[in-house]
């Protein structure tokens, strides 16, 4: 070998050794005085640090950057300062392996970046504040034991970023505590990251785990400590999650890419509290409360709290309910978008729960938590209902009340002490409003009371209002019934400001009004009756035990019946104008309204005139009948749809057809026609006493009855039906000849009227 070229690759190796030498063994270099970074006074030695080297800010130090560098691990001790200015912090180490470790128990300034390392997630530790934004090239963040570590900055993507991004870990944490002064951004592109912690992270902004349209791979959230996000978190497609099993806030929305990309749940024993929206359009995503997605596996018992500080909406979760709910939002508090379940707790704890038309129900085993009162309750005072399953006897409040104008808090209490219960449910609403009719001394609310499933009951009921409910008197005011029946309960409590009902086996809407007079029912029973019909009954919409109920007729005085506590009834009545007082031991009161009895004439029906009233079966066709008066009638009988008789389908004989017509009042009245359908077999002559000849005719027609009996009256009908020819008023007896040689050729089928009989034939003119 040439010795030139030799000791040429000689040199080369032995450089190439040494740089690789330098690469592993990088130096570490400790300040020595505050300074530049690259002035070798700055630093122990009189040199700065190298390519890939170690540095330590030592206490009492500030070393500020003059230029981007690359460095390995970092060190700022307690009482120094690194500062980026401008410039960024690229840690790596050339081609060594091994995580590098950013240590801060001091501070770290600049507006510049912090950019890791692309082969090794970077350690972080320390009790420092790092005032800068940690840039992710390919490997995350790896919290230690001990971090107790403030970025005041971001955690964010290197934008552009690359493949390599997709599959890591973000922030990966055992124990320790982050806390983050910035945002969470990932890269769109390149975002199948996740973030997966048993220590504490808290997040004074927003986070957004976008997901990889690159890989096609979601975001992950999984936590089994504890995370703390100030502002919104955004979970991107290809089923990014979020998987809490440990304690979590998120103070803005939790927001989605669509119901199939995005989700959320609540482990067992974890805790989330939410200070916005939970997936609201369009940012959708599945949000379960009860189970996890992937095998339905139970969660329960799980906590999930509603915290926000502006008007939120309580999300339905997607696997059906809630564990235990807490309603903590006190500024706007929170609405229904549809029903929803709770099965465990439902805690008030600061704030109000609107209903609007949507349920919320409580399972067989759910209980209620906090203090309930004006400022934490269910406003039920739309058509949606509070509603506790029932499954035995006991008893249950309501914690329900109104938030018109001003928030009272009217809840009810029910104590089921027998009965049976088949997946069954007792539900409130209420109405701040007096019942329509009340008078004297009365409440300003009242209570609709529904069931489903419980039968065979005695329930006891108690109802809390507010002074401010009272018009009048209150120790005049008794615990009232008023639908579906009127039953009076006990006098109020006006210590407790409390109505009760004892020994209830229905339920209904209560309210509290005095004993007084009789309470003002609807007279029932106005309308109209047909000329021949029986009445109407006349009756009231409910009445009170303990009063006499009494019927007038145009004033006078007809019957009298007591109450029953539900609608009665006089029977029936004819025309005339009717009233009804109703009397108690305090006097007499007249009921609502009048009942206003009218008959109405029946029409005039005719139908005098039809042709023919005598039809072939086998030679004509269907027939449509007409003549019936005034128009727009019905007509019925054997062969009839509609307006056609079909021969065929009634048969040979004697047939009574009915005209029936109905006016505006619904009366009707009816007319008949009798019509004969006869057999007509051809031409053959089948009735010998009707002399027709000849036949075929072709000019002058010979018609004669036996022994010369009288003909009154010829007439000729086509196949159809219609009449062709006719001669009345004859009067003849013996033969009648007639000239037919006008009417077209055909089958025909003649009618000869005598003085008491009718003879039709068949005969055909050519």
């Amino acid at each position: 070998m040439n010795k030139i070229i030799f000791k040429k690759m000689t040199f080369l190796g032995l450089l190439a050794l040494l740089l690789l030498n330098c690469t592993i063994q990088a130096a570490t270099v400790t300040s020595a005085q505050s300074g530049l970074f690259s002035i070798g006074s700055t630093w122990v030695g009189g040199v700065a640090p190298a390519l890939y080297d170690d540095i330590v800010i030592a206490t009492g130090h500030t070393v500020t950057l003059d230029a981007n560098i690359t460095i390995f691990n970092i060190t700022i001790q307690t009482g120094a300062i690194l500062d980026n200015s401008t410039y960024t912090i690229t840690i790596d180490n050339g081609i060594a392996s091994g995580n590098p470790t950013y240590t801060n128990n001091g501070t770290h300034n600049g507006t510049g970046n912090i950019i890791t390392y692309s082969n090794y997630d970077t350690e972080i530790t320390g009790s420092g504040i790092t005032n800068c934004t940690f840039e992710i090239v390919n490997y995350g963040l790896k919290p230690l034991n001990d971090c107790n570590l403030t970025i005041n900055g971001n955690v964010q993507h290197q934008n552009p970023g690359n493949t390599g991004m997709n599959g890591k870990y973000l922030i990966q944490m055992s124990f320790g505590n982050l806390t983050i002064n910035g945002n969470i951004i990932t890269d769109a592109t390149f975002g199948a990251v996740g973030i997966t912690t048993s220590g504490t992270i808290a997040v004074n902004g927003n986070v957004s785990m976008l997901g990889s349209t690159d890989s096609g791979g979601g975001a992950s959230i999984v936590n089994s400590g504890t995370i703390n996000i100030s502002g919104d978190l955004t979970l991107g497609v290809y089923a990014s999650f979020c998987q809490n099993d440990g304690s979590m806030i998120i103070g803005g929305d939790l927001l989605g890419s669509g119901l199939g990309d995005s989700y959320f749940w609540n482990g067992l024993n974890a805790t989330v509290k939410l200070g916005g929206n939970v997936f609201p359009d369009p940012f959708t995503g599945l949000f379960f409360g009860i189970t996890e997605p992937a095998g339905g596996s139970s969660t329960e018992p799980n906590t999930i709290e509603y915290n926000g500080v502006s008007a939120q909406t309580i999300r339905v979760p997607d696997d059906a309910a809630y564990s235990n709910l807490i309603i903590n939002n006190s500024s706007s508090g929170l609405s229904l978008i549809a029903e929803i379940t709770v099965n465990g707790i439902l805690t008030l704890t600061d704030g109000i729960v609107n209903l609007g038309s949507n349920n919320l129900i409580l399972a067989e085993n759910a209980t209620v938590a906090g203090t309930p009162s004006a400022e934490n309750m269910v406003i039920a005072t739309g058509t949606g209902e509070l509603r506790k399953v029932v499954t035995n006897t006991g008893s249950f409040t309501f914690p329900v009340g109104d938030n018109d104008g001003t928030a009272e808090y009217s809840p009810v209490t029910l104590d089921f002490t027998s009965g049976t219960f088949n997946s069954a449910y007792a539900g409130v609403n209420l109405v701040n409003e007096a019942w329509s009719g009340v008078s004297g001394n009365y409440l300003n609310r009242y209570w609709n009371l529904t069931s489903e499933g419980i039968t065979d009951f005695s329930c006891n009921a108690s109802f809390d209002y507010v002074p401010a409910d009272v018009t009048g008197i209150e120790d005049s005011i008794y615990c009232y019934r008023v639908t579906p029946t009127t039953d009076r309960y006990s006098v109020t409590d006006v210590v407790l400001h409390r109505l009760t009902a004892t020994g209830i086996n229905s339920l209904g809407t209560f309210t509290g009004r005095e004993q007084g007079f009789p309470f003002a029912f609807e007279v029932t029973g106005t309308g109209s009756y047909c000329d021949g019909g029986d009445g109407l009954p006349v009756g009231l919409s409910g009445s009170e035990t303990g009063v006499v109920y009494t019927l007038y007729k145009d004033g006078v005085a007809e019957a009298s019946m007591a109450g029953t506590g539900s609608a009665i009834s006089f029977g029936i009545q004819l025309p005339a104008t009717y009233t009804i007082t109703g009397t108690n031991d305090n006097g007499t009161t007249p009921m609502s309204g009048n009942a206003v009895i009218t008959e109405n004439p029946l029409p005039v029906v005719t139908w005098t005139t039809f042709e023919p009233t005598i039809i072939c079966i086998e030679d004509w066709g269907p027939v449509t009948l007409t003549g019936g008066l005034p128009e727009g009638g019905v007509y019925s009988g054997d062969g009839v749809t509609g307006n056609i008789f079909n021969q065929a389908v009634a048969g040979v004989g004697s047939h009574i057809i009915t005209y029936t017509y109905s006016d505006e009042n619904s009366c009707s009245n009816q007319a008949t026609m009798e019509l004969f359908v006869d057999a007509c077999l051809g031409v053959t002559e089948n009735n010998k006493e009707l002399l027709v000849y000849p036949n075929p005719v072709s000019d002058m027609l010979t018609i004669g009855l036996p022994d010369n009996r009288v003909i009154r009256e010829i007439a000729l009908f086509n196949l159809m039906g219609i009449k062709v020819f006719e001669k009345t008023a004859m009067n003849a007896s013996g033969p009648v000849t007639l000239s037919v040689q006008d009417i077209p050729s055909g089958n025909y089928i003649i009618r000869i009227t005598g003085n008491d009989e009718s003879i039709v034939k068949p005969i055909i003119l050519k």
